[in-house]
């Protein structure tokens, strides 16, 4: 999602999830769960909505007493169920590692909602429903509403397949960095220490020269932008991905190369790497001349 605030698809989306929210009560939950924590900053833990499961008597008679039920009675009864946000968020783990249904479910409603990109990894997926499930809380903690995360995700993602007829586009983006092992690092260093310096790198100048280049690399995230097509319907028919940025290999290349530099013994290898080659050719001229 954009970090430089919600979107109106979002805003609307917990509008309507939420009857009688206000576009400025949308805004501030939706600000309250921009870090995907699924929680608010106040609880430690919180419960969230969960579902309701209808029983007939005799059955909710037999789960109360923890024994199996018999025959049925008539009538019904209704149990409330909620969760903590930190079983709701395990959930989808348990559903992920099983490949379930349910799982594939929450993420084909992800994508039509334009949370997550149609190859993204568990860890974006978690991260968007951890960011569903704070929006769940806020709203069971704030005014007993009971909108489950599945009613969050379901309208979200209903509200944007409006967007989506038959041929058009949704582009998502998303930043992954690729930190090259420090150890891997200081090996390429090493060779630009012997022909920049003439020696072998110091142990502060390898620890310097890792820092150096993960550093940038940190700074110079690889970029995919992923453009889907979507039918009428909502599912995605074709999609295609960009990747760009990132420090590549010549990037390291050169962050050593000017690490190199800044040692405090570079301009006298240089110089005499210039020098003395000049000294001798002098010398061979004087030579030729005297005899």
């Amino acid at each position: 999602m954009p970090s430089n605030g919600p979107s109106e698809t979002d805003i609307a989306a917990v509008m309507q999830a939420v009857p009688g929210t206000t576009r400025d009560q949308a805004i501030a939950q939706l600000s309250q769960t921009s870090g995907g924590s699924g929680a608010p900053a106040s609880a430690s833990d919180p419960s969230l909505w969960w579902s309701g499961e209808t029983h007939t008597a005799m059955e909710q008679t037999q789960r109360q007493k923890g024994r199996p039920t018999e025959k049925p009675e008539a009538g019904t009864h209704t149990t409330d169920i909620t969760k903590t946000a930190s079983e709701a968020s395990q959930w989808l783990q348990d559903q992920w590692y099983n490949q379930t249904p349910e799982y594939k479910k929450v993420v084909d409603q992800m994508i039509r909602a334009g949370i997550v990109a149609p190859n993204a990894q568990i860890d974006q997926v978690q991260a968007g429903w951890n960011k569903i499930l704070g929006l769940a809380v806020n709203s069971w903690n704030s005014s007993g509403a009971k909108i489950s995360p599945f009613d969050y995700l379901a309208h979200w993602a209903d509200l944007n397949n409006q967007d989506l007829a038959t041929g058009k586009t949704h582009t998502s983006t998303s930043t992954s960095v690729n930190k090259t092992s420090a150890a891997d690092i200081q090996g390429r260093y090493q060779g630009v220490a012997a022909n920049n310096l003439g020696r072998d790198a110091t142990p502060a100048e390898l620890a310097a020269a890792a820092s150096k280049v993960q550093g940038l690399e940190s700074a110079n995230p690889n970029v995919t932008n992923t453009t889907t097509t979507y039918d009428a319907n909502g599912n995605a028919t074709n999609s295609s991905s960009v990747t760009s940025g990132g420090l590549g290999s010549s990037g390291i290349d050169e962050a050593l190369r000017q690490q190199s530099m800044s040692a405090t013994d570079y301009g006298a290898y240089q110089a005499a790497g210039h020098l003395f080659p000049a000294l001798l050719n002098a010398i061979g001229a004087m030579n030729s001349a005297g005899a």
